[in-house]
């Protein structure tokens, strides 16, 4: 018999029990050792989601040394173990991610996370999950706000700045060259703008 689902688990113990086939369909995050149920988070999260992910996507196929994943597994803490799975990663390197295992995040060289707020999301948790990657070096975070329509800039330990749906959200030097209106996140069918 595995472990109950209220001993700490390690992020290895996690990902196996993540994977059994009773688990498959549902989503669960790692939270110091404890594996929390995150419920499903609606449509609009979905696709400004993955509007984030396309948008990144068009930039970083014409980067070197930048990949992306989208809500993958992702070891923020170890010693008790936090998994992770924020909406978008982007990474410097040029390896592909093994789908079969937990990435590290300290071997991965985050440049951007991208998380995206949904209705269910709690203010206090919500924020200690973003000083947890500003924590873990991230020198960039995106929070993008649908029901608001508002993307929320975090940099270290710079003040967050708040952009509305008419203004234009860069890469500054962390992703050079990207750039793309905050409403592009939160339409249907999102342009993106790659200078050289």
């Amino acid at each position: 018999m595995g472990k109950a689902i209220t001993d700490a688990m390690t992020a290895e113990e996690f990902f196996e029990w993540c994977h059994r086939p009773e688990n498959r369909d549902r989503h669960y995050e790692l939270e110091r050792g404890r594996v929390v149920e995150v419920p499903f988070l609606g449509e609009m999260v979905e696709v400004v989601g993955a509007n984030a992910d396309s948008l990144l996507i068009a930039w970083a196929s014409r980067q070197r040394d930048v990949f992306l994943c989208s809500k993958q597994d992702v070891i923020w803490e170890r010693n008790p173990d936090t998994v992770l799975k924020p909406s978008v990663v982007c990474l410097a390197g040029t390896r592909g991610l093994d789908e079969h295992r937990i990435q590290v995040v300290r071997e991965l060289k985050p440049l951007l996370v991208v998380e995206v707020l949904s209705p269910h999301d709690r203010f206090t948790p919500f924020m200690r999950r973003v000083i947890r990657y500003l924590r873990s070096d991230v020198p960039f975070l995106w929070v993008l706000d649908p029901e608001e329509q508002l993307a929320v800039v975090f940099r270290g330990r710079q003040m967050p700045r708040v952009l509305s749906a008419e203004e234009e959200l860069t890469g500054e030097d962390v992703l050079p060259t990207f750039r793309c209106r905050v409403a592009d996140f939160f339409t249907l069918a999102p342009d993106v703008i790659v200078s050289s």
